[in-house]
């Protein structure tokens, strides 16, 4: 079971590790009907074999999303892996959708934390401060943007320090971030990250520099949903380390409701998704 993060990073967006879009395709083709509810199960592949589709949304849900009419997210839950409610997040939204409030309940329906956003003029989010069952402010998350409203800057912080993680971003003009850095609360570097992208835009290479000097470089590549199938993995010498692909099964609307990853070509992990849809 994958535990929540110890920092907000960027809330409300709700990203995978494979890269790809957990809400909908459903960009792709306004005609299609919005998702209100998925449930997914995550499950190890186990010598090959994959599990009956059909009876595992019975008892082995892992988690679900649920959603308003314009795709916002306004619920979400984890389950441990014996199938028992782990926590439960519910979000309040203005009118327009910018979030105001996300509370993180636990299975008896306790208060676990919650946290509140704060935005500028424009609309953009410039503050999240979390806090804890006890009302205690624990972390405060800050973004500045530039005036076309890229995010440029997060800081991640304790309430009773001035230092924290440092995030800095560039674009270019597309507003596509092509290079982030990456502070620890002394200031040193942590690393360096940089961004390049194919024609549909998805990103298809990332390189990793860290402090010392060594680098690793990732390029990946999508099918025609714009989800990633390949992932591959190189070192300084260009030489490749691993490779992480994927497979999807899509429904009648573009939405994946079937993925299996590889590593190195040997099956290791599946999602399977039940999607309801909005009338």
């Amino acid at each position: 079971m994958i535990k929540p993060m110890k920092f907000i990073l960027l809330i409300g967006m709700l990203i995978s590790f494979s890269g790809t879009n957990l809400i909908a395709q459903s960009t792709i083709d306004s005609l299609n009907p919005k998702i209100k509810m998925e449930k997914q199960v995550l499950y190890k592949v186990e010598n090959g074999e994959l599990k009956n589709r059909k009876n595992l949304f019975d008892s082995n849900i892992s988690s679900y999303m649920v959603f308003d009419k314009n795709e916002k997210l306004i619920e979400n839950a984890q389950y441990e892996q014996d199938g028992l409610l782990y926590e439960k997040t519910v979000y309040e939204r203005k009118e327009n959708g910018d979030a105001l409030k996300a509370t993180k309940k636990n299975s008896l329906d306790e208060i676990k934390s919650y946290w509140t956003y704060e935005y500028d003029s424009n609309n953009n989010m410039i503050e999240v401060k979390t806090y804890d069952s006890e009302n205690k402010l624990t972390k405060i998350q800050s973004n500045k943007y530039d005036e076309i409203g890229n995010n440029i800057e997060m800081l991640l912080k304790n309430p009773d320090s001035k230092n924290g993680w440092k995030y800095i971003y560039n674009y270019n003009f597309d507003n596509k971030k092509i290079e982030q850095y990456r502070y620890k609360p002394d200031g040193s570097l942590k690393d360096r990250r940089t961004y390049a992208f194919d024609n549909d835009g998805n990103e298809n290479v990332e390189i990793k520099f860290n402090s010392d000097g060594t680098y690793i470089k990732f390029v990946s590549e999508y099918d025609e949903m714009n989800n990633l199938t390949v992932q591959n993995w190189f070192n300084e010498q260009d030489e490749e380390t691993h490779q992480t692909s994927f497979e999807y099964v899509y429904d009648e609307n573009g939405n994946w409701i079937t993925k299996k990853r590889s590593s190195k070509g040997v099956l290791s992990m599946v999602w399977e998704r039940m999607i309801e849809y909005y009338e």
